[in-house]
């Protein structure tokens, strides 16, 4: 192909053009120069395009239209080949013919400027880049052509991109997609230019489901433009294959990185810059492959190529460096890689910033170089600057992802926490200061995702700009539509199904992006989201310590390895930090699966638990301890309070319960509270001003008809007949398919429960009590009634979905599906939950299936208590660094202060005597109101002779405000 480009080439000079040159229009030429370029014939199209430039000024004079139009042709030319400054030379002399003024010359001098902020971009000139884009969108809103203002936005939101600015990259895309695509049509080459840019967006963070998708259309739409042989083809297939890599799918990604380079090559010639970008991305894949040989010779010649191309001073040739320094720690040549990592930081920050994600990446990998030349406190002091510039660009970035893309985004702060833990642990003797700073990080890292929706939700309340409001009822609406579709399930249609989900929650996730990037309560909240040891300290009352778990990955570079870890960080109101390395995260999970299955199996005795099952819970009971509290043990002695944040599994152990090697109980040795993260400690202080009242929901009768809910008629339960015979669990329902097709049991004794409460609140309170039961407790008085209550009181069952529930949920087939948002997975059965809302789309009527996806978007501002009297609502999908998704957590997200949860099933005579006496304890706050009613339950157990197992009085927790 090269020789034959050669060959027209020589044709062309010897011979000329096909028909004279005076023959021909300018027009034509035009054109002719035009082909040849998108036939990547681009030394047959400069010379045409010479020529068409010449004829322009000599027929028309240098000073017209079209002499300028001709310029930026040229120009365009001299870009595609890697010719920036040149090119800039042609884009800058076509904007000068430009200034006579007129329409159309506007016009031509907006595309100029489009073509030199291109090539400031390209030289990594970021600031004028921008300026010369904000000034050619600004003079493109009078005089309006589709495709310069649409590719002006196209490329704006690609400097966005590179400079890490992604919250304002995503919408510059997609308003591009929606004016090329209205006025062009869906497969114009700008829409595959959009599409192109939009999924680097998403792979910026971390969306890679979403954005392969996105990029294969673009690829495809470049194929049916250009041919399978075009450097823009090429381009989609390089970063289709770099998200290949990423997902560890090295076969596909080196075979698609391969074919783009060979195609580079040969359409733009070995020295292009591109091609220098391609052989670095396939380097990188030789690396992850430890084909090192392979991977050295690429790096190598990529770096003199983008030297060459870009100067030695870009951006891409600090990619070259750092690239190269990551391989050159692997194979043990510490001094070379310290060199390209040195240059690789120097260059990033001159031209990115101090802060820029790509300066942290340097940083990340300089402190692993440092670690292997045991240089620890100086690895130390780079992984600290590197999760400080993560922190600023989660929270810069996040505040425009909806939930389920925050939580992805936020994996580049835990990872950076990771690294920053890693080389913590190396240093021998830390100082106070040190393990301070590494403190600040763990807490600032946990529950940063939940912070900003708890956030949004509290916000939303006071919002009075009516565009913002309508689209916060839309958002309610649309997650509604998508927890009803949930809950109904394939009906027969598994495909049907996963489309309608997907469609439905795409939907969703834009309606939050978007009600994002328009409130003010979405808005970046610096000061709440600064979390540090100072603040909890301050916020931490007398005779308190917390205990804050984290789940994290412990690396060794010379090993090349990462094993899970868990650590604790311990602190009391002195200031003085403790942090405990708690070893392999296996071994400790491992017990935690042994517990839960215990549990699980304890629950399903007809009556309290045997010897034998006591004895086989102690075993584990004492194990447990061993691992996650007698390390800690000596940090919480002689302490009123203890406030834990458990993270990963430590979520679903009710602490209480733990034994210790003399064979007691914690729940005998200290109160213990519940946090989701220690930054919780901190919006509490911004109290809201309290509901009144008590609002409590019992036995709702679940097969109740629609006609019986909107009468509010139905059954009652007979209090007379309650106290004899067992009554069943509280508990979920115990598989998927059951789940779908089975009904849920009465509970009788809930109905005495709530009652009992209702009278002992009258009895002590001048605060109204509103009460449901049957086929009036339902999930449309819930939602109609419970915001503005003080206190809410839920008797039901609940249910929570494990993750193996998944590909049961399409009927087994394989694979996740769009619609599987963590809060999706728990919930409450309410009055005519066993017609899985049956009838209810013609009367607008709930469900009955109360989900905690739904819950989450409720306003129970100035509720400070919810006590969830049903069966595993503690449980939920456990986010590392986030806590457990579920009732609990959307119940707090909604803004209720404190949730009483249980994190096993219970019978309903257990859960209504616990209950009521719960109401009844006396004037202490809620954690040591548990406690004294789980001593007293234990004294009972052990005064009759009968088994103390914590299966009865163990389950429920109160996790949010201790007071």
């Amino acid at each position: 192909m090269r020789r034959l480009k050669l060959l027209l080439l020589t044709i062309v000079i010897l011979i000329g053009p096909p028909r004279p040159v005076c023959s021909q229009s300018y027009d034509e030429l035009s054109n002719q120069a035009e082909s040849l370029n998108v036939a990547q014939n681009f030394d047959s199209a400069m010379v045409i395009g010479r020529m068409a430039l010449k004829l322009a000024e000599e027929r028309f004079g240098k000073e017209d239209l079209r002499v300028a139009k001709a310029w930026n042709k040229l120009g365009g030319l001299l870009w595609e080949q890697g010719h920036y400054l040149r090119a800039d030379s042609c884009f800058l002399r076509a904007t000068a013919v430009c200034e006579a003024g007129g329409e159309e010359s506007d016009r031509v001098a907006i595309a100029s400027l489009g073509s030199r902020a291109d090539v400031r971009q390209v030289l990594g000139d970021y600031a004028e880049a921008e300026r010369l884009y904000l000034k050619a969108l600004k003079a493109s809103e009078h005089h309006i052509k589709v495709g310069a203002r649409g590719r002006a936005l196209i490329h704006l939101a690609q400097l966005y991109r590179r400079l890490g600015r992604l919250a304002e990259a995503e919408p510059l895309v997609k308003q591009a997609l929606a004016i090329i695509g209205q006025a062009l049509g869906p497969e114009h080459p700008l829409i595959a230019q959009s599409l192109h840019q939009l999924a680097l967006i998403y792979h910026g963070q971390g969306r890679l489901s979403e954005a392969i998708p996105l990029e294969e259309q673009a690829l495809e739409i470049r194929k049916k433009w250009a041919g399978p042989a075009h450097s823009e083809v090429a381009s989609c297939m390089n970063d289709l294959a770099n998200y290949y890599w990423e997902l560890g799918q090295y076969a596909q990604a080196e075979s698609l990185q391969t074919s783009a380079l060979t195609i580079m090559e040969e359409a733009l010639g070995s020295l292009h810059p591109w091609v220098g970008g391609t052989m670095t991305d396939l380097a990188r894949i030789y690396v992850s492959q430890h084909r090192y040989d392979e991977a050295g010779p690429l790096y190598q010649r990529a770096l003199s190529i983008l030297d060459e191309a870009l100067g030695p001073d870009h951006p891409e040739v600090a990619d070259g460096h750092n690239n190269l320094a990551v391989l050159l720690t692997k194979l043990d040549k510490y001094t070379e890689a310290e060199s390209h990592f040195q240059k690789a930081l120097t260059i990033r920050q001159k031209v990115l910033g101090n802060d820029h994600h790509l300066v942290a990446e340097s940083l990340e990998g300089y402190s692993t170089l440092q670690r292997c030349q045991k240089s620890y406190a100086e690895a130390l002091e780079s992984a600290d600057r590197a999760v400080g510039i993560r922190h600023l660009n989660f929270t810069e970035n996040s505040s425009a992802l909806s939930e389920p893309d925050a939580l992805v985004y936020s994996d580049l702060m835990r990872r950076s926490t990771d690294n920053l833990l890693s080389c913590y642990l190396d240093i021998e003797a830390s100082t106070p200061t040190t393990e301070v700073r590494v403190a600040d990080a763990v807490i600032s890292t946990k529950g940063q995702v939940s912070d900003a929706i708890f956030e949004r939700q509290k916000n939303l309340v006071t919002e009075t700009d009516s565009a913002t409001i309508d689209l916060a009822l839309k958002l309610k609406q649309s997650k509604h539509q998508l927890a009803e579709l949930y809950v109904r399930g394939t009906v027969g249609d598994p495909a049907g199904f996963r489309l309608r989900t997907d469609s439905l929650t795409t939907a969703t996730r834009d309606l939050e992006a978007e009600l994002s990037r328009r409130s003010l309560s979405y808005r970046r909240r610096q000061e709440s989201r600064d979390i540090s040891v100072e603040r909890l300290v301050s916020q931490l009352p007398d005779q308190a310590v917390l205990v804050e778990y984290l789940k994290y990955n412990l690396t060794e570079p010379q090993k090349d390895s990462t094993t899970a870890h868990y650590l604790a960080v311990v602190f009391d109101g002195t200031g003085v930090v403790n942090l405990i390395d708690m070893g392999e995260a296996s071994q400790t999970d491992k017990l935690i699966d042994q517990y839960r299955q215990h549990m699980v199996l304890a629950t399903q005795t007809a009556g309290l638990p045997s010897g034998d099952d006591l004895a086989r819970y102690r075993t584990i009971a004492v194990q447990l301890w061993a691992r996650i509290w007698q390390p800690i043990e000596a940090y919480t002695r002689d302490k009123e309070l203890i406030m834990i944040a458990p993270d990963g599994g430590l979520s679903l152990v009710s602490f209480a319960g733990l034994i210790d090697e003399q064979g007691q109980y914690l729940v005998e040795k200290s109160t213990v509270h519940y946090l989701s993260a220690g930054r919780d400690l901190i919006p509490l202080q911004h109290r809201d001003k309290p509901a009144s009242g008590l609002f409590a929901i019992g036995a709702p009768d679940f097969d109740a008809s629609i006609a019986q809910r909107l009468a509010g008629l139905g059954p009652r339960g007979d209090s007379g007949k309650i106290g004899t015979g067992y009554y069943g669990l509280r508990g979920s329902v115990p598989t998927c398919s059951e789940f779908m097709w089975s009904g849920v049991s009465s509970l009788p004794l809930s109905q005495y429960e709530v009652e009992a409460i209702a009278n002992s609140w009258r009895g002590a309170s001048e605060e109204r009590v509103t009460a449901y039961f049957g086929a009036q407790a339902s999930e449309d008085r819930f939602k109609a009634m419970a915001p503005r209550h003080r206190v809410i009181h839920l008797a039901t069952h609940g249910y929570f979905i494990s993750a193996a529930c998944h590909t049961d949920r399409i009927n087994g087939s394989t694979g996740s599906y769009v619609g599987d948002h963590p809060l999706l997975l728990s919930g409450l059965f309410l009055a005519g939950a066993n017609l899985r809302g049956g009838g209810t789309d013609s009367t607008d009527v709930e469900d009955g299936i109360l989900t905690a996806y739904e819950l989450s978007s409720m306003d129970l501002t100035g509720t400070q208590l919810v006590v969830l009297s049903a069966c595993e609502t503690g449980l939920g999908s456990v986010q590392e660094g986030e806590g457990v998704y579920g009732l609990r957590r959307a119940f707090q997200m909604a803004g209720a202060r404190t949730v009483i949860s249980s994190l096993w099933a219970v019978s309903d005579r257990q859960t209504a005597t616990f209950m009521t006496r719960l109401y009844e304890a006396g004037d202490e706050s809620i954690p040591f109101k548990l406690r004294q009613l789980q001593l007293s339950a234990l004294s009972d157990l052990r005064s009759k002779g009968l088994s103390d197992h914590p299966v009865s009085w163990g389950p429920f927790i109160a996790s949010g405000d201790w007071k």
